[in-house]
């Protein structure tokens, strides 16, 4: 009697065995850092046992193990993020679809376009700021005015300039509440398009750029002169034009 309890106990311990051996295990070695899953590596159809090696920058030589087929939930099923192939991209991907504004060229503001008139105008030309302004209307379409020094508060102004050119010029631009227009003196105020490398954005007053020289009037001899003006009214410069 004892003898076939032990025949039967034999038999169940043989087919433990075999079964283990048919199994599909899946052992990935390697640190995942939690950004690629364990399952990258296939089960194959030959069954038993297959390692692999996960492909991770960040491993660092960790040699952490993470297997397929862990029950990580207690359910007793394979947790389903490790069998599913795909990869994490939790944090690394952006699909926002907003641009990057972190290094790089800077993204300028579109609420105010700004370009220079691809001919200069002599500044003893200008009748008047209404005469600007429609001469900037036919170059560059309806809304387009001659830029004034107050459009953004003062000294300069920040928008998107819808071409290259002019880049590194000084162009004519008008003050509102001061003498410094060539219709109104012998010298116009002229601000520079984009004075320094990180100011792509910018037309501005704050620099001598083309200015050098007896025959020019600059304030201080530091920057452009905005009540005053600052070239000479028959010198030939393009407009600076804007649309709000």
């Amino acid at each position: 009697m004892h003898h076939g309890r032990n025949v039967r106990l034999l038999a169940a311990l043989v087919g433990a065995a075999c079964n283990f051996e048919d199994s599909n295990t899946v052992v990935v070695a390697g640190n995942t850092n939690g950004n690629v899953t364990a399952a990258s590596a296939a089960l194959t159809e030959g069954g038993g046992m297959e390692e692999t090696s996960a492909d991770d920058e960040d491993s660092g030589g960790d040699g952490g193990v993470a297997a397929s087929s862990d029950d990580s939930d207690g359910s007793g099923e394979p947790d389903s993020t490790a069998s599913s192939g795909e990869v994490d991209t939790t944090g690394e991907v952006d699909t926002t679809g907003e641009v990057d504004t972190t290094g790089g060229d800077a993204v300028c503001d579109p609420l105010l376009l700004l370009a220079m008139t691809p001919g200069c105008v002599p500044g003893t030309a200008i009748e008047s700021a209404a005469w600007a302004d429609a001469f900037c209307a036919q170059t560059f379409g309806a809304g387009w005015i001659w830029l004034e020094h107050h459009q953004q508060g003062g000294w300069y102004v920040e928008g998107t300039w819808i071409d290259d050119h002019g880049i590194g010029e000084r162009g004519w631009i008008h003050v509102d509440d001061q003498p410094s227009a060539c219709y109104q003196t012998d010298y116009g105020v002229t601000w520079v398009r984009a004075a320094l490398p990180d100011w792509q954005c910018r037309a501005d007053c704050w620099t001598t750029i083309g200015l050098e020289g007896p025959e020019y009037n600059p304030q201080d001899g530091q920057k452009c002169n905005s009540y005053e003006g600052d070239t000479p009214c028959d010198y030939c410069r393009p407009l600076i034009c804007a649309r709000p």
